[in-house]
């Protein structure tokens, strides 16, 4: 490796180191810190694997579900990685690691297929590895940490994505045919699981795009293609996999109780669906006073412009894209789920209990537009105008900064009271106590988290609507 060469590749150096610190940085808290953010919600799932391996069973008996079955995460992974280790966090941190890294090379494989320079491919996976927000609903513990919640329904529209990128170049079926199969898979999986939220927000608007691209194409005999063909059967098995998944009677699908925005919060749905982009990346407070000019508060001004940095992509590329003829299709499918997802959630009323907004929603639109972070980045750099290179390199080292600073403070963070219940079980357990139970409302959350603690003390939980196992 000489002097010559690392001058020419500096910023995939750069960006390389970053990403291998990303998922250092993800790998360790996965291993390591996952008792200590257990929650409500997280400690579901924990639970849910360990039940998992005890019964051999994907569907529990005697097991309270919630919105969904949870299959649409790592927990099939999670209880297999459990059978092994016999620790449900170490096991749910294995199966987040798989997860993380499954996601970086799932987007530089559709950068790499839509012909984007490899330096600015991997500026789009240090954009998805950054962790924008870290709370209970965040960006992070939906995607890659805690219970990941939204992490395999999201890669029902990525492979997708992948799959008819290739498509669109010409590609014989035999150079992926293993992406058809995991699409297939992760489709079946996630309609069984979540019921028909992803068939709406995500294969339906790519079914809109190839009909809109025939249409403006001209000619309606293109309409017979191998594109749409293959999302009609997609949709098709993913509407076999509501049947089954209804018809295992566990669980009602949330979207079927959607309802209409009314038209008195019409003008406040639409500012709040907006302001949810930017909570998502941690570029708003929900509820903290914080004062702009502590680094806290700056960092809440530069998660903004990140925010801010993905969707002024999405614009540039549109008003540029006769310029950036190869790349059409690409932004031409994610516009298509953007615009779908802004509609329903502007449309329905989807705000259960959030003060502001449902943004965790927002994934299943932002992650895909997170690549075209990436093609912007391309053309402003081979302008190689000042103007446009500073700014490329002002939002990747605000990048670098904010996960510098933003994975130390993640790396503290403790959501429970991890000591006091190690100490309460192994106290319940040396005096041969097997059963806890935690009553009231105020006391669930606890009694959920403190179950994944130790496996020879079984916990119940009673208040409110909650009670039982699950």
């Amino acid at each position: 490796m000489n002097k010559t060469w690392i001058k020419e590749h500096w910023l995939e150096i750069l960006l390389c180191v970053g990403i291998v610190i990303q998922i250092g940085a993800l790998a360790v808290f996965n291993l390591t810190r996952l008792p200590y953010e257990s929650n409500y919600d997280s400690s579901c799932a924990y639970a849910q694997i360990v039940e998992m391996w005890r019964q051999k069973r994907i569907l529990l008996k005697d097991w309270a579900y919630q919105t969904t079955l949870g299959i649409d995460s790592p927990v099939l992974l999670g209880a297999l990685f459990y059978g092994i280790t016999k620790n449900a966090f170490t096991a749910f941190g294995l199966a987040n690691i798989v997860t993380v890294i499954v996601y970086a090379f799932l987007f530089y494989d559709i950068l790499k297929q839509a012909d984007v320079k490899k330096n600015m491919r991997l500026l789009a996976v240090l954009f998805l590895l950054t962790p924008y927000s870290t709370g209970q609903l965040g960006y992070m513990p939906m995607l890659f940490t805690s219970a990941g919640s939204y992490a395999y329904k999201l890669l029902v529209p990525l492979l997708l994505i992948d799959i008819l990128v290739r498509m669109h170049k010409g590609q014989e079926i035999k150079k992926y045919w293993y992406l058809i199969l995991f699409a297939t898979f992760f489709v079946f999986d996630t309609a069984v699981s979540s019921g028909e939220y992803i068939l709406l927000c995500a294969v339906l608007p790519l079914i809109g795009y190839e009909i809109l691209h025939v249409l403006i194409g001209n000619d309606i005999k293109q309409i017979f293609n191998k594109r749409l063909g293959f999302l009609i059967l997609e949709s098709a098995i993913y509407v076999v996999g509501i049947k089954v998944g209804r018809r295992t009677g566990i669980i009602e699908s949330v979207g079927s109780q959607m309802m209409l925005t009314k038209a008195k919060h019409f003008p406040s749905v639409i500012a709040k669906c907006l302001t949810g982009i930017f909570q998502l990346f941690g570029g708003i407070p929900d509820y903290e006073d914080i004062p702009v000019t502590q680094t806290y508060g700056m960092m809440y001004l530069f998660r903004f412009f990140l925010a801010a940095v993905i969707l002024a992509s999405w614009i540039y590329l549109l008003k540029h894209l006769k310029e950036n003829e190869k790349y059409k299709e690409l932004v031409g499918m994610i516009t298509c789920i953007f615009a779908v997802n802004l509609i329903v959630l502007i449309f329905a009323n989807v705000n259960y209990a959030a003060e502001t907004f449902e943004y965790r929603y927002h994934l299943i639109s932002m992650i895909p537009m997170i690549l075209l972070t990436s093609i912007a980045a391309s053309d402003l750099w081979e302008k190689r105008k000042l103007l446009e290179q500073t700014i490329v390199l002002v939002t990747i080292v605000l990048l670098l900064f904010v996960n510098v600073y933003d994975y130390k403070n993640y790396m503290r963070d403790c959501y429970n009271y991890q000591g006091d219940m190690q100490g309460i079980t192994l106290t319940a357990e040396q005096e041969g106590v097997h059963l806890i139970i935690t009553i009231g409302s105020e006391s669930i959350s606890m009694g959920r988290c403190i179950r994944n603690v130790n496996p020879n003390v079984e916990i119940s939980t009673w208040g409110g609507y909650n009670h039982g196992v699950g």
